[in-house]
């Protein structure tokens, strides 16, 4: 498992998985503007991808590369990194969005007028099952389809132009974050809305995520949830997301939730990272560092 810390890139082993994680900061080269790592992203190649400072690091064994502004990458703090299934990397902070397309050696800025900042949630990227990229903004959010740009907001019919997070799960159904709820596609322009009426643990959305199972993880302003039992648009009568929050060793501000592998969820807040167990209700808090 790789971590990002103030002190940089960290990692640690599944077998040292107990109460308490020990992890080991992986050396970086100097001259970044600051040890601390802001994203991580693990290509199929199996090479390292890390916001580093300011610029943008490329780990391989215990080689690595650093991608600045002689590569077009400008100064800024990176917390968002993936690939799209052509082998592009995109790299994301809350002001500019960067590609480095497939085989290429600099990248390239996308303009700042298609991509508006965001300052309301942690940078995020997605993909639809098309390849469409969607860009949570400040103004709604942003479409890239085909090389062009469109943009879904409260005109179109979500709770806020506010977006903060997007999912296409494995189902079809597109989840939308905002600043005042969760929504989810439920056909043309027709949007299901959940807030703390349905049972989120807050109205603030800041980081989606699918199980394998289907459910659905939101990290909230107020804590995690997870929702269950809804259908896919267009399967049959719809059936509504039943919410539940989950009671966790810190009610703050969840930065990011996920479900990998060992059916648990992962959450980082700002006081480090949690670990939920499949067996049971209960966040078992991990130190790091």
């Amino acid at each position: 498992m790789l971590v990002t810390t103030a002190k940089g890139l960290a990692a640690a082993t599944a077998q040292a998985f107990g109460r308490d994680v020990p992890l080991e900061v992986l050396a970086q080269p100097e001259g970044l503007g600051g040890p601390r790592a802001t994203s991580v992203y693990v290509d199929a190649q199996g090479a390292i991808w890390f916001g580093c400072g300011s610029s943008v690091c490329r780990r391989e064994g215990d080689r690595v590369e650093v991608w600045g502004g002689a590569e077009g990458v400008p100064s800024d703090v990176w917390q968002f990194i993936t690939k799209d299934g052509a082998g592009n990397l995109w790299v994301r902070s809350r002001r500019r969005l960067i590609e480095l397309e497939a085989g290429a050696r600099r990248f390239k800025t996308l303009s700042l007028e298609d991509v508006a900042p965001l300052n309301f949630a942690y940078p995020s990227l997605a993909f639809d099952a098309t390849g469409a990229l969607l860009v949570p903004t400040n103004t709604g959010l942003a479409v890239l389809r085909d090389g062009t740009w469109s943009r879904v907001g409260h005109r179109q019919g979500l709770p806020s132009s506010t977006v903060t997070a997007a999912l296409q799960d494995a189902e079809g159904s597109l989840w939308v974050g905002t600043t005042s709820g969760l929504a989810r596609w439920a056909g043309y322009r027709e949007w299901e809305s959940f807030t703390e009426v349905e049972g989120l643990s807050g109205d603030d959305i800041l980081a989606l995520d699918e199980d394998r199972a289907g459910g659905i993880w939101a990290g909230t302003a107020g804590g995690l949830s997870h929702g269950a039992g809804r259908t896919a648009p267009g399967s049959g009568p719809a059936q509504a997301a039943v919410w539940r929050g989950l009671p966790i060793w810190c009610k703050r501000r969840m930065e990011q939730s996920g479900c990998p592998r060992w059916n648990r969820a992962w959450c980082g807040s700002t006081r480090g990272p949690a670990r939920r167990n499949g067996s049971g209700n209960s966040m078992v808090r991990r130190i790091l560092c």
